[in-house]
């Protein structure tokens, strides 16, 4: 079948076809994306990777450009051209092989007429990583999907010979080589899986050898091929790039926070009062890596912002947090400006920082959370957020877009040409789990020319240890900082042994007008506490995202003395050990939990005490298993708590106590799907693994397709679903659809599998 263009985008309904639609205009607009990339980032891009751009930036250039002109030259294939007309339903190999195929095959003689051998396999590296994800293979395999045996490339098509053409132009190249079309089996001994396969083992072989500078080199020119083809496919196309696009990404990576605003931040958040020693101290630290151990509530944030104000002026500002929650909340408490109140100039200056919010909720939180909608015409697909994320002078996100670089995750491949050109504060790091940690030393290790503060209430020995190993085997300096003594030596907490009746305690704290908080190990108990206490105000992860910000507001409201003085029993998970600013708890009951995550807990009692405050009392329950947790970690509890007993008790005396009893066990970097990856590109796990599933109910599914809601608002996350009920009906966008009677959903208590 000929097809008169070689479409590389898919042509719209109604409307004229496009010169960037066609291949060798796309390939056109990718390498001026790329061109300007370079422009903006490069030397950043290198210096972040600790290469010198002296030595490096010409070929690094080179590279992208390369790569950016290869990368979708397998589009000229017949199988790929039926599926961008939606006459195909699945292709034999992707285009992004197909494109490998053609250079090995037929191309690599011509590129080395200027390229050296070594710079094609690099490029092709990339070329062939380009659209990473958990389902491809590298190399790919046969797959049972009906493409058939065979596909056909249009050696000899017009289009094909002007994106060559392309390449001549750009590099100084010959004239390129003339083919017929040819026809390739996708079975048998000469498929063309074998052939890459075979390709696959000697390029195995040079990645052996490979020097470290390389190594690098490589890993940011796949990241930025990635960012060239967003930029390329995202950016107008009424206008060629070099009119529209090339002006947008260099003003995009120009547009950084002023000193000034990241100071209103401060001045916004403390009003009258001055910075505290240590919050002064943060910001005076240009080491490479800034790390803050202080107590909840002490003020860790306005200090992080005083450290880019004062160190890093001019730097885009990544502030990562552990959880989509924690995310939301450090926006709104220090970088959302409501558009309805009278503006302060300090507010004003905070506003004009153009901070915004990312991650998978931002839409949802935006809505009910912070009681404003997001940008009309943001769109809502990852390239055009990755987009915005280059412009965007100061994000708040979650870790995972920015450790997302180690393994390979789509958002922070679209987000590392700003990445390396940040200054970056990660939040709570004592709440990263083992392998979210490893990733997080990987980063330090690799990306050594980025500027870091790292920031928790606790932390383990063999996790500090680690991380200054990281920071003496790179050469990175390092300073260590400690929170306010006067507010981690205030005493705060007692421990009370567990009474024989404790409804019955519980019901006289209550009558006394008490606010306690009970926080279980899973929703199983929290559910048997609502049992038990019905009117209880239960909060956990099991609730549609739109109820679950609504309970979110209820356990915070019901707390704060200021516009509530009634007695309340909040019963949660650990969703509240981070996430929860609670002002005016008088009791913590608490299942038993690893020492960090009571020590979060605990940060929850009594936070807004001062010189004279009454001491607040914590009970600590045993439960009749570990789960979720390790037993030894439980042990260790244990050992901690009986060190606690019969005094009262400051935030410094949860550490240091913890600290005399702790096992030393130090982390390693985890292996980077990234950094180690060479021809191979595929995504990696950034976080332990935990079963689960995400599903919508049915009647939700029903409701969402006559309306234009967000599947997100109506998503639950469930356990895995018990092996005797028949539950899966379909999908919706993607997320598994179940039977309204599969799962019992109650709006104030949460779903459950119904058995």
């Amino acid at each position: 079948m000929k097809f008169p263009e070689l479409l590389a985008k898919s042509q719209l309904a109604g409307l004229p076809l496009l010169p960037e639609q066609i291949l060798p205009g796309h390939l056109a607009q990718v390498l001026g994306a790329g061109d300007q990339l370079m422009v903006a980032t490069g030397k950043s891009q290198l210096h972040a990777l600790g290469l010198d751009p002296a030595n490096h930036l010409d070929r690094f250039r080179n590279l992208v450009r390369l790569a950016a002109v290869l990368h979708d030259l397998g589009k000229a294939n017949s199988h790929f051209q039926e599926m961008v007309r939606k006459s195909r339903k699945a292709q034999g190999l992707r285009h992004e092989w197909v494109s490998v195929l053609m250079v090995i095959g037929k191309l690599q003689f011509w590129l080395e007429q200027v390229f050296s051998q070594e710079d094609v396999r690099l490029a092709l590296w990339a070329v062939a990583g380009h659209h990473p994800s958990w389902t491809r293979p590298s190399p790919p395999e046969p797959q049972d999907n009906g493409a058939g045996p065979t596909f056909t490339i249009f050696w000899d098509h017009k289009h094909l010979a002007e994106s060559l053409q392309l390449a001549k132009v750009a590099f100084g190249l010959g004239e390129p080589p003339i083919y017929s079309e040819e026809v390739y089996s996708l079975t048998g001994s000469s498929s063309v899986f074998i052939q890459l396969k075979t390709w696959f083992r000697k390029e195995l072989g040079f990645w052996e050898s490979m020097s470290q500078a390389d190594r690098l080199l490589l890993a940011g020119l796949k990241h930025s091929l990635v960012g060239a083809d967003v930029a390329g496919s995202a950016l107008p196309v009424s206008k060629p790039l070099s009119d529209a696009g090339a002006g947008w990404i260099i003003s995009a990576f120009a547009n950084q926070p002023e000193a000034q605003g990241l100071e209103s931040v401060v001045k916004l958040r403390l009003g009258r009062s001055n910075p505290r020693a240590f919050q002064s101290l943060m910001g005076e630290s240009t080491a490479s890596i800034t790390l803050v151990t202080a107590g909840c509530g002490s003020g860790k944030t306005v200090g992080a912002y005083l450290w880019a104000a004062r160190c890093h002026p001019g730097k885009k500002l990544f502030f990562c947090y552990p959880t989509t929650g924690t995310a939301t909340e450090g926006f709104r408490g220090y970088l959302h400006v409501n558009d309805l109140e009278d503006l302060t100039a300090e507010s004003k200056a905070v506003k004009d920082l153009q901070s915004d919010l990312f991650h998978s909720r931002r839409d949802i939180d935006f809505a009910f959370i912070l009681g404003t909608d997001p940008d009309p015409d943001e769109g809502d697909n990852n390239r055009v957020e990755a987009l915005k994320a280059w412009s965007t002078p100061v994000v708040a996100c979650t870790c995972d877009t920015v450790l997302g670089v180690v393994q390979n995750h789509r958002k922070g491949m679209f987000a590392w040409p700003g990445i390396a050109g940040s200054a970056i504060v990660f939040d709570e790091v004592h709440a990263f789990d083992d392998r979210l940690f490893g990733a997080l030393l990987r980063f330090l290790n690799d990306v050594q020319g980025v500027p870091v503060l790292l920031m928790t209430a606790s932390l383990p020995n063999g996790r500090l240890a680690a991380i200054r190993r990281v920071a003496k085997e790179r050469n990175r300096s390092i300073r260590e900082i400690e929170g306010p003594r006067d507010v981690e030596m205030l005493l705060r907490y007692r421990l009370e042994k567990t009474p024989e009746n404790l409804e019955e305690r519980l019901h006289v704290e209550l009558e006394g007008g008490g606010k306690i908080l009970w926080v279980c190990n899973t929703v199983k108990r929290v559910m048997e506490v609502a049992d038990q206490f019905p009117k209880a105000i239960v909060y956990h992860s099991r609730f549609k995202y739109i109820d679950r910000v609504q309970r979110h507001r209820e356990v915070v409201g019901a707390f704060e003395p200021r516009t509530s003085t009634k007695p309340v029993l909040a019963c949660c998970t650990q969703v509240a050990e981070m996430s929860l600013d609670l002002k005016g708890c008088t009791l913590l009951v608490t299942d038993i939990a690893p020492v960090p995550s009571m020590i979060q807990r605990l940060g929850r009692l009594n936070r807004d005490a001062g010189p004279g405050s009454p001491i607040r009392p914590f009970i600590v329950l045993e439960t009749t298993n570990s789960l979720p947790y390790n037993p030894e970690h439980l042990a260790e509890a244990r050992a901690w708590l009986k060190r606690l007993a019969d005094r009262q008790l400051c935030q410094r005396d949860l550490v240091t106590e913890w600290k005399a009893i702790e096992k030393m066990h130090e982390p390693l970097p985890i292996a980077s799907t990234w950094l180690d990856g060479g021809p191979r590109t595929q995504p990696g796990e950034l976080r332990e693994a935990s079963p689960g599933i995400t599903v919508l109910l049915d009647s939700d599914r029903i409701l969402l397709e006559s309306s234009r809601e967000e599947p997100g608002f109506f998503s639950i996350p469930m356990p895995t679903p018990p092996q005797n009920v028949d539950w899966r009906t379909k999908q919706y966008r993607g997320i598994p659809v179940v039977r309204d009677e599969t799962i019992h959903y109650d709006i104030a208590r949460g779903a459950r599998w119904v058995i």
